[in-house]
């Protein structure tokens, strides 16, 4: 299967590393589409390509990614507003990038572009972005990108963001986590993950966050991801009402994948509050209490209410934690006791 994600080059996406790190993580080829008839366009791509150059998410020898630039609208000859000397000099600057010339008017060199997509993805489907290019400021963000499983934690604590696609669940999870916002949609493919170490008093909780894509994926999710959870939180859009129509069907999916024998944290999000309301505080409320799941509403955009979700969240599950803590020293007691009799 074959995932296409269409971005829009501007100056927000230049600016911000952390969208970039999303594009080129786990991507195997990327089409940079230029229209011959407008010179702003090749302009606009060659700022591009320099802002990732200086961010090293490109470079000569990245032998795990494909880079084709297509140069489109190539049947309107007339009407073409960009020297082929100019390009032919950025493609020396760049020799990593294969160059394509298509119509999607007629259809010329469709075929072909779509053989070099393919010849790609075979090429580096083992490879992937190298996450050691990564540099993120950790005092900034409050992120960690490594592996935290040896730190000295009361407990582990996987959370999923679940919810029709554009409810916002990624951008929950780069305020949450990051502290940063983009208006950029992006649109999540299977799950995404990061790992945060939530700290309250004295104790430390190594926290696992999961965003997982829109609904017509949702249902090829390995079980395992919703058997582990320890808190979900289900979102829907306070401006769209269908996706509030939507909750029921959510749960009942989620109900049906989760372990019975494990307690798992469900909350409803009512997200958006910077927009014009479709639905009501009253009428996500009475979904909560018919559900039996707790409620709360956030702003991504606005910072509203994200880390008081979390720490609810964290708490209800770190009193999980403790519980299982406790049931393995008696596990273990059960055990010493029956080796001392023999």
């Amino acid at each position: 299967m074959i995932n296409i994600n269409e971005i829009t080059i501007n100056d927000d996406l230049m600016n911000n590393k952390f969208i970039l790190e999303g594009l080129f993580y786990e991507c195997h080829c990327i089409l940079f589409v230029i229209d011959l008839t407008s010179k702003e366009s090749f302009v606009n791509l060659k700022k591009f390509i320099s802002s990732l150059e200086q961010n090293n998410f490109i470079k000569n020898d990245s032998n795990y990614l494909t880079i084709i630039l297509v140069l489109n609208k190539s049947d309107l000859e007339q009407e073409i507003n960009i020297d082929k000397g100019e390009i032919n000099e950025f493609l020396q600057k760049y020799p990593l990038i294969n160059s394509i010339e298509i119509s999607s008017i007629n259809q010329k060199g469709i075929p072909e572009l779509t053989q070099k997509i393919y010849d790609g993805f075979t090429k580096n489907e083992n490879l992937s972005f190298p996450l050691d290019n990564l540099k993120f400021n950790e005092n900034q963000y409050n992120y960690r990108s490594y592996d935290s499983s040896n730190l000295d934690t009361e407990g582990t604590i996987n959370c999923m963001l679940i919810g029709d696609s554009e409810t916002g669940k990624s951008s929950f999870l780069i305020r949450y986590v990051r502290n940063n916002f983009s208006d950029i949609f992006l649109t999540t493919i299977g799950l995404d993950k990061e790992i945060k170490i939530y700290q309250h008093m004295d104790k430390k909780y190594r926290l696992i966050l999961w965003d997982t894509a829109g609904q017509e994926r949702f249902k090829s999710l390995p079980k395992k991801y919703f058997q582990n959870a320890d808190g979900i939180l289900l979102l829907y859009d306070v401006s769209k009402k269908d996706t509030f129509e939507h909750v029921k069907n959510w749960i009942e999916d989620i109900k049906f994948n989760l372990n019975e024998e494990r307690k798992t944290n469900i909350y409803l999000i009512g997200n958006k509050l910077d927009l014009e309301r479709n639905v009501t505080r009253e009428e996500g409320l009475e979904m909560a209490r018919e559900l039996g799941i707790k409620y709360f509403e956030c702003s991504n955009k606005l910072n509203i209410n994200i880390n008081e979700i979390m720490a609810h969240m964290i708490m209800d599950c770190s009193e999980g934690i403790k519980k299982e803590k406790k049931e393995n020293k008696l596990k273990n007691k059960r055990k010493n006791k029956k080796k001392k009799c023999c």
